[in-house]
């Protein structure tokens, strides 16, 4: 008890000798089991800090033998005249900050009986202090009711796994929370200039620190002034060649000697040619494949570390692959090698989703894609070169009348970053306007 404040009223003021000691731990089972009776005088001894008052519904207790043998009563009589005679219990604070001070009231019975304790969240587990002695035999005759995992008596603590605690009695739906990307570390390559700085802005301007990097450094520096500006969210500029391991490693390294963990990697960077079916060489595969799919694996790899460090958090570490939609339908255009490499980023995702789902320190790491149609950039510049079509034009064919704009980018990106997505993985999700999912024949990009 040495991390937890004295309590008092209905709190356990236990004697941290007595709880540690295999007398208190021995007389805990046989109470719960209604073999109170064979106690040792040792064991009595130790359960001499919770002798409490008798529940208001039963006769008061004239001896120690005879409180024993009230609680010996069906969990059910018990878990009744609790309810009905025990006030709420003092909120008592931990001398660290809970993650989640105490359990919400609800209808279901054994968890009401749980919102009697204090529930302590600490880094790496999820700990219920109860009320008083009668709780701790309560919730031992009861796991399988409240469904607490891995569960043991020590210190008068029953932990659960870290995980557990994110059920429909603690989880909050407000979406202030649910889409809260604040204090997140995130990686965005690409971020100097289109969907890339799309991405970043958005969470920056959400609170997140947000690393961009890409060849062009003078391009990352000027999008990191112009977002931290805007702020409240901090952005940094590196400078990073994805198309080469070595670059990819040592940046990797040098964002492992500054942060402590990674919550959201988010490869972006990507770049495609002309390459007619005719004329294309092998070493156009190998640079559009070095950057667009090679170099998301590469940086994923690299940066396990810090992503295994977030796994652990009750949403997860998250990657984010950006892909196109042009690796899910053939195009007008003669962008072979670039569709073709963002239809292997895409499988590369559920790829990763699935290696990654289970970490080796109990975490999890959850890989999703995002497909963008035709957002204003560079590469749609572009096509609208090719096609002899302004981005208006370019725009009224597609299904929902117009090209996509960074809160269409961001939006997306929040979301797979955040605890609204914290059961979605291997996703490849498009955000195109209706493209590919709702264009008719003649309509979308084959229009184009």
């Amino acid at each position: 008890m040495a991390e937890m404040s004295p309590v008092t009223g209905h709190y356990l003021r236990p004697d941290a000798e007595i709880i540690h000691s295999p007398a208190f731990e021995s007389a805990v089972v046989k109470v719960s089991r209604g073999t109170e009776a064979d106690l040792t005088p040792p064991e009595s001894q130790a359960l001499e800090p919770f002798q409490l008052e008798a529940a208001a519904t039963e006769p008061a207790a004239s001896s120690r033998g005879s409180r024993a043998r009230t609680r010996a009563r069906s969990t059910e009589d018990f878990a009744t005249a609790l309810l009905q005679s025990r006030p709420a219990p003092e909120q008592v604070a931990p001398r660290y900050e809970p993650i989640v001070a105490a359990i919400p009231p609800t209808r279901n019975l054994s968890v009401r009986l749980i919102s009697q304790c204090k529930l302590v969240m600490t880094p790496h587990r999820a700990s219920l202090l109860p009320m008083n002695f009668e709780m701790i035999v309560f919730l031992l005759a009861n796991l399988s009711m409240v469904r607490l995992k891995d569960s043991t008596i020590d210190n008068t603590f029953l932990y659960c796994n870290r995980i557990e605690k994110t059920n429909e009695t603690m989880s909050s739906l407000n979406a202030a929370e649910l889409f809260d990307v604040k204090d997140k570390v995130v990686i965005v390559t690409g971020g100097g200039r289109g969907i890339g700085k799309m991405i970043a802005d958005g969470f920056v301007q959400n609170g997140a620190k947000v690393y961009i990097a890409s060849r062009k450094l003078e391009a990352c520096q000027a999008a990191a002034k112009e977002l931290n500006d805007k702020g409240p969210g901090i952005c940094i500029a590196l400078k990073v060649d994805l198309t080469s391991e070595d670059e990819c490693k040592a940046f990797a390294d040098e964002i492992i000697k500054m942060e402590s963990r990674l919550d959201v990697l988010v490869n972006n960077s990507g770049d495609g040619a002309d390459t007619p079916v005719e004329n294309t060489p092998a070493s156009v595969w190998r640079e559009t494949f070095a950057l667009n799919v090679t170099s998301a694996y590469l940086l994923t790899r690299f940066l396990l570390p810090l992503l295994d460090a977030a796994a652990t958090s009750s949403d997860a570490a998250r990657v984010i692959n950006v892909g196109s939609v042009g690796g899910l339908v053939p195009q007008k255009l003669n962008t072979m090698v670039y569709d073709s490499s963002k239809a292997a980023l895409h499988h590369l995702t559920r790829i990763l989703a699935a290696k990654l789902a289970h970490r080796p320190n109990g975490g999890h790491i959850l890989v999703n894609a995002i497909t963008p149609g035709y957002v204003p950039s560079r590469l749609t510049e572009g096509v609208a070169y090719v096609t002899g079509k302004r981005f208006e034009e370019i725009g009224q064919a597609i299904p929902v009348g117009r090209m996509g704009e960074a809160s269409d980018m961001a939006g997306l990106a929040i979301f797979l970053a955040s605890k609204a997505s914290a059961w979605i993985s291997g996703q490849v999700i498009t955000t195109d306007g209706g493209m590919v999912g709702a264009a008719e024949t003649g309509v979308g990009p084959s229009k184009l």
